[in-house]
């Protein structure tokens, strides 16, 4: 149950395919116990990782070690179940990792993209530490934004830059991005677009499409 791509850029889903589908009803095909149990799967080399194998990359060099991922910095994410509720859920992301690559971060009001979102310019700008390989979720439009509900990035709105560059150290963690969506509407497909920035990820491989799709509909 994973999205993947050739590219670096892509981002990684925890699904098989680019949509997130199931039934309120436990005893549909489409549960979101499924999903869990992808989801476990998908972390356990996360939970099995020990610290003293890795190093803190936020307060220490990363010599040749690779950094540890901290789970618990994804909060609701990774709390039992996932945050899979009637009404609720969380995907994760990572990027495809690229030997040597070194992202060069966006930290000036001038160098940011005209089809970057002003949501996305004004985190940025208020950002205190800009070097971040930055993600943002949006509704491929107005109506899909009105029925994703809330969002909210653990553990932050993308991917701290003391991760890379990777340079093919045993053990490696790709560093993740948790997405939670919270009163989502059900019954209908909500199509979705996330799109990671930084100054040399080319805008044709910097985002990917999801839908999402609770369903509500019980059998009579």
């Amino acid at each position: 149950m994973f999205l993947g791509c050739d590219h670096f850029y892509s981002l990684a889903v925890v699904t098989k395919y680019p949509i997130i589908w199931y039934t309120t009803d436990p005893v549909e095909r489409y549960r979101k116990e499924d999903y869990v149990q992808a989801i476990d799967v998908f972390l356990q080399k996360y939970k099995d990782a020990q610290q003293s194998d890795y190093v803190d990359c936020a307060t220490e060099k990363k010599d040749n070690k690779p950094c540890y991922v901290d789970l618990k910095l994804l909060e609701d994410c990774t709390a039992d179940g996932y945050h899979y509720t009637n009404s609720s859920l969380c995907f994760f992301l990572k990027l495809n990792r690229q030997k040597h690559w070194k992202p060069v971060f966006f930290k000036r009001e001038q160098d940011l993209p005209d089809e970057m979102s002003q949501s996305m310019m004004d985190h940025i700008l208020a950002s205190s530490n800009k070097d971040v390989v930055y993600v943002e979720c949006l509704g491929q439009n107005y109506w899909d934004n009105e029925h994703m509900g809330k969002i909210t990035y653990y553990p932050k709105q993308g991917f701290d830059g003391a991760y890379f560059p990777y340079g093919g150290e045993s053990g490696y963690l790709a560093p993740l991005v948790a997405v939670k969506m919270d009163e989502v509407t059900t019954g209908i497909v909500i199509h979705i677009k996330c799109t990671v920035w930084a100054k040399n990820i080319e805008t044709r491989l910097n985002h990917f499409h999801l839908k999402v799709f609770v369903d509500n509909t019980l059998p009579y």
